[in-house]
């Protein structure tokens, strides 16, 4: 039975962390007809299409919100179904535009921007293969200090309706533009910005033999709050589905333009909270992310994971955190046995379980990767935590603990010979 999800990615932020979801995905894909079956129904996430010259496509169901900028190089539609054009292929002299019966003298030429530069990962893609022969995935990119954007170090090929640019406001690294709740809120109020999105929401639903619901992330500190607000309410409104919705902070606050530091400090706040005010009223469950461990007025220490060394300020870096996450917690609804809403195989069953009192926000908590030694069973592993919490909380201004009321847990890559000692281990168990 169908069960497919609608994704959306509103922020810049939300886009790092769901291109490296993305990525994951791809990654986990098998060709080998001769292979074991995936355990994971990858049809619940992406969709099935052809492309004009009848090759057949399988690419996320996706809608994704980005500001002008942030794609450089790629198109708005993409190059899956059709090829961009090659500036360098096309001759700005006049006189060389033959098939054009116009006066060569009155004919204007306009110049696009240089267009930016590839990244070499997106090269090596384009390519096939390294320069120097290597496989593009076995070459060492030093993403973390070299990627300028997500779409740097997208594997990804999207569908033409996925990208959506806001092309009012210009993205900059250094502050943003689109800067608060109320100013995205009134961006939906544009006709045109709406209807398109909206239209896009619709052809992928139209598509859908059985529809679950929907899974957000969105930048809650900046202007993409406002749009999720009113995107989740158009949601909740037209098709009533479960909606398990993310809120993300970046792990360096953001500046705003024409605001000084105190100001900008109390734009984020009245963002966030403003959002997590209208949040339970139009979705199934939230769950804030973030690996900072406050991110109110001022952000706090980043997260210590004890096995994992990272850069605690570095876009790629953390956002590759958040989506290993999301690609464990939500493998209750992904996965090819679980088809009842009693077994877990729903959105909505997640949702419901978690909020069964009626708070409608959740805590994240992560261990990565897991604490198993070489010649440990998983009970050993858990033994050794002598009461304390195994996870490391990814929600900012959270510490559950060991207090946790309800919760979901996904582990993997646990061998089944090592979920408990031997029966001839004399030890109890």
């Amino acid at each position: 039975m169908a069960r497919e999800i609608l994704t959306f990615q509103l922020g810049n932020y939300s886009n790092y962390i769901g291109t490296h979801w993305w990525n994951i995905q791809e990654s986990s894909f098998n060709y080998d007809p001769n292979a074991e079956p995936s355990e994971i129904d990858h049809s619940i996430l992406y969709r099935e299409g052809q492309t004009r010259q009848r090759q057949v496509t399988f690419t996320p169901r996706l809608l994704m919100v980005d500001l002008s900028g942030t794609l450089q190089h790629v198109p708005r539609t993409g190059d899956l179904y059709e090829q961009p054009i090659d500036p360098e292929q096309i001759s700005s002299d006049p006189a060389d535009i033959t098939d054009i019966e116009w006066e060569t003298g009155k004919v204007e030429v306009i110049k696009k921007e240089t267009p930016a530069e590839k990244h070499p990962y997106q090269v090596d893609l384009q390519a096939g293969t390294s320069s120097n022969g290597e496989a593009a995935a076995e070459k060492d990119y030093n993403f973390s200090n070299t990627v300028a954007n997500w779409i740097d170090y997208s594997y990804t090929r999207y569908h033409p309706r996925s990208i959506n640019i806001i092309e009012r406001y210009k993205h900059s690294n250094e502050e943003s533009q689109l800067d608060t709740i109320t100013n995205g809120m009134e961006l939906w109020k544009d006709y045109d910005f709406q209807d398109e999105l909206t239209d896009r929401v619709r052809q992928y639903i139209e598509e859908c033999d059985g529809c679950q619901g929907f899974q957000t992330l969105f930048d809650c500190c900046d202007g993409f709050s406002g749009i999720a607000i009113k995107l989740l309410e158009h949601l909740q409104d037209e098709y009533g589905k479960a909606s398990l919705v993310f809120p993300v902070f970046p792990p360096k606050a953001p500046s705003f333009k024409s605001a000084d530091e105190p100001m900008s400090d109390s734009i984020r706040v009245i963002n966030s909270a403003l959002a997590f005010a209208q949040l339970s009223d139009h979705c199934s469950l939230f769950v804030p992310l973030s690996t900072m461990a406050r991110c109110w007025r001022n952000t706090g220490e980043p997260r210590s994971l004890p096995n994992l060394v990272y850069d605690p300020v570095n876009y790629y870096q953390t956002s590759a955190i958040l989506a290993s996450f999301l690609e464990t917690a939500t493998l209750r609804y992904r996965l090819k046995g679980a088809v009842t809403v009693d077994a877990g195989g729903y959105i909505s069953g997640m949702c419901s379980d978690l909020n069964a009192y009626g708070r409608k926000m959740a805590a994240a908590g992560l261990a990565f990767p897991f604490p198993l030694g070489n010649t440990q069973d998983l009970i050993d592993c858990l033994d050794q935590l002598d009461g304390k919490s195994l996870t490391v909380q990814l929600s900012p201004n959270v510490n559950v603990r060991n207090r946790a009321v309800v919760q979901s847990v996904s582990a993997r890559g646990l061998p089944q010979n090592r979920l408990k000692r031997p029966p001839t281990a004399k030890s109890a168990q």
